[in-house]
This record gives C-alpha cells, sequence and structure tokens, in this order.
C-alpha cells in the first residue's frame, strides 16, 4: 500500500512533467496554468510521505534495538552455559566449541 501510494503520486508528477515538456513549443500558450502546481503539489506530497515513512522506519529500528541486544545477550549466555555444562576432556576441546 505505501508503494503504491508513493508509486501513483510519483506518476501523476511525471506524467505532468511530460506533458509540459510536450507542451513547450506549442502556439497559443505552453501549458494552463494549472499544471505546473499541481506537478509540484504531487512531488511535495510524494516527498512528505516519504519523509514520513523514514521518520516510522528509525523509530522502529531504535525500538526494536532493545531486543536485538537481548537475543545477543541470550545467545552468549547459552553458549556459555553450554560449554560450562557439557564435561570436555581438555580446554583446547571447549575452546574450540566456542
Amino acid at each position: 500500500m505505501v508503494r503504491k501510494k508513493l508509486s501513483i503520486s510519483k506518476e501523476k508528477a511525471d506524467t505532468l512533467k511530460l506533458e509540459l515538456e510536450s507542451q513547450k513549443g506549442t502556439f497559443g500558450g505552453p501549458y494552463p496554468s494549472y499544471l505546473p502546481k499541481q506537478m509540484k503539489e504531487e512531488e511535495d506530497y510524494a516527498r512528505k510521505f516519504l519523509e514520513a515513512k523514514k521518520n516510522l522506519m528509525q523509530q522502529l529500528e531504535d525500538r526494536m534495538k532493545n531486543y536485538f541486544i537481548i537475543k545477543e545477550n541470550l545467545f552468549a549466555a547459552a553458549l556459555f552455559f553450554y560449554v560450562y555444562t557439557e564435561a570436555k576432556e581438555s580446554l583446547e576441546e571447549a575452546l574450540k566449541e566456542i
């Protein structure tokens, strides 16, 4: 849905830009006065949408950072628990397990 909205706005802006460029040399006026404004509004909307998306992704990343730290600590604790609870014949074998 996010990509769909962005692609629709981008397509509208690109279509308007092509329409403006195709009418550049026409006699009687290059283009209606509303087209540049509409193209600018579409570009602004797409830019605002991308900034909002980037902001949400940053918030999600910040919130998930703690969970990834916990996950890494759990893996380290499990590894040490495994090494210390399983009897090895020598220290070298235990270090190879790590």
